[in-house]
């Protein structure tokens, strides 16, 4: 079965809940989606240190070049083209469940999410 799980960000009181997860059979919360919640889903992927991704997280790539380690670039994890994808506002990198150039999207690190990341900012 697959996994289906997700979250929201709690904009009125700055905290991340878990909304669904048909992994448990604990009752799910459905709040008010319109204005008070940002929902995510789960991509069904984990980080190189078994963290779960899900939309809306920023994750470093790590990549190497000839067995060069490369600088970790920062990404953006979204839903496009029916694919949750990676992307840095110049382009979007790859499919984070089928396809995987070189196997680059294997080595990637959860850094945070744009809801938390913005808040710790201001």
């Amino acid at each position: 079965m697959r996994v289906i799980k997700f979250r929201a960000w709690d904009k009125i009181r700055k905290f991340m809940i878990t909304i669904f997860d048909n992994t448990t059979t604990d009752e799910w919360f459905l709040p008010n989606m319109k204005e008070d919640y940002e929902i995510m889903q789960y991509t069904g992927v984990h980080d190189i240190y078994g963290n779960e991704i899900y939309e809306g997280d920023i994750v470093y790539l790590r990549r190497s070049f000839f067995g060069f380690e490369l600088k970790p670039e920062k990404y953006l994890v979204t839903f496009r083209y029916g694919n949750f994808v990676l992307e840095n506002g110049l382009s979007i990198f790859c499919d984070l469940k089928g396809y995987r150039p070189l196997g680059w999207c294997e080595r990637v690190e959860v850094i945070g999410n744009i809801y938390e990341i913005k808040e710790d900012e201001e």
